[in-house]
């Protein structure tokens, strides 16, 4: 079971390797939709939250296939996530479009994972330029692909020259040629001679052109793709060298049970000032009440010296109305101090005891200061004035409801 075809991943591991790096494990996540499969893991941390490759049905006959990645973060950052239809990857009269399927996998996860950007212009004042010599350019990278200009109008060779650039309607067709090594992926990967990156070597045919008004050089301030790459920690921490088998290995997983939530409720005595209190009972009692889905599992804990349970685990029932029961366990006064390790050492235990080791979430809930997020997929540790505590394979997130005090710094 493979996730691309034997040809399409030996193309994109050819190049990536030749950049010194491997995919050492790909992990599938198999929608809830499917039929269970014995070879389907138990998904842990998997989420469309998490994910880099989002692969969706396509649902309108007139919606694009087009392969594209969600950048918000600028050069050299990650983008959001690579999205591809299950035609692209099924139907190849379709991918034909954007051929060859390896080589335009690479084109983006050089968008998402090194925050590369199109080398080809995206709008019509960007198809054309003045070079620093004089001369009319189209926009390509680099200079050494040869190509025609016509009209995409009316479909005929050749452009008039207006106000010194070629017409409005004029466009470059990049030639596609038996040769190899000269372009750049982030151009227009569907040409033949391009295989790698563009790059600032002055003596190779993939020098990068730093005046092209293409988007790449307007985000990254001119620089190549290359030395983008060079920049990334992936790069400065490779080392295939040692390496002897890189071959990926894939995992397939697929949620096998309904969610379970552990509310962890802070009723230390700093909960009484500035409505705090108030507040934590309003936004649990929103989140049982209407936001938990049902089938899914809640339990609460309250914490303040020590901690205690107020509502084992408990299957959400589908009647919003039939939750009332649950809110009532919701914590009603406050005191005392605060141990943050007994309160998660706590929810941890009744999950254990509950649900032998499944999955589980761990929400937190305190007051005021500084955010923090810890995920762990094979150890969970903590430890205040209180207690000490450790879980092996606990696979817990924790999600801050609100901001969170001076007792969490040890955490972040």
């Amino acid at each position: 079971m493979s996730l691309f075809p034997p040809s399409i991943a030996g193309i994109v591991l050819w190049i990536l390797m030749s950049y010194g790096f491997y995919f050492d494990e790909v992990t599938i996540l198999i929608p809830k939709t499917w039929p269970a499969n014995s070879a389907y893991e138990d998904a842990e941390q998997e989420s469309l939250d998490t994910m880099d490759v989002f692969i969706e049905p396509k649902t309108e006959k007139k919606a694009s296939n087009a392969p594209y990645t969600p950048q918000i973060k600028g050069c050299g950052n990650m983008g959001n996530y690579i999205h591809l239809t299950d035609v692209f990857l099924t139907d190849d009269s379709e991918a034909e479009k954007y051929e060859p399927r390896g080589k335009v996998l690479v084109h983006e996860w050089g968008h998402y994972r090194f925050g590369l950007f199109d080398e080809y212009p995206l709008k019509d004042n960007q198809q054309f330029y003045i070079s620093s010599d004089g001369f009319i350019e189209a926009t390509r990278c680099s200079l050494e692909i040869d190509g025609e200009l016509y009209n995409s109008e009316t479909g005929n060779s050749g452009c008039e020259i207006v106000d010194g650039l070629p017409e409005k309607a004029c466009r470059f067709r990049a030639k596609s040629e038996k040769k190899s090594n000269y372009g750049s992926l982030t151009y227009k990967q569907n040409l033949e001679q391009i295989t790698e990156f563009c790059n600032v070597d002055a003596t190779k045919k993939t020098v990068h052109n730093k005046e092209t008004p293409n988007k790449q050089n307007i985000e990254c301030n001119g620089k190549s793709a290359w030395e983008v790459i060079r920049e990334h920690e992936d790069y400065k921490n490779s080392d295939t060298a040692t390496i002897k088998d890189t071959t990926p290995k894939f995992k397939f997983v697929r949620k096998q049970s309904s969610p379970k939530v552990v509310l962890v409720l802070d009723v230390s005595g700093s909960m009484n000032s500035e409505g705090r209190l108030i507040k934590l009972r309003q936004g649990c009692y929103t989140l049982v009440r209407f936001v938990l889905s049902e089938c899914s599992e809640v339990g609460i804990v309250l914490f303040n010296e020590t901690a205690i349970i107020s509502r084992p685990m408990t299957r959400v029932p589908r009647d919003p109305t039939a939750r009332e029961y649950l809110a009532n366990d919701l914590p009603k006064k406050a005191a005392n101090g605060t141990s943050i390790g007994a309160a998660i050492g706590e929810s941890v235990e009744e999950s254990f005891i509950e649900f032998e080791h499944k999955e589980f979430e761990v929400k937190v809930s305190s007051p005021s200061g500084t955010s923090f997020n810890k995920r762990t997929s094979e150890e969970f540790w903590c430890n205040d004035d209180f207690k000490t505590c450790q879980f092996l394979m606990a696979k817990a997130e924790l999600h801050p409801v609100q901001k969170c005090n001076d007792s969490l710094n040890e955490y972040q």
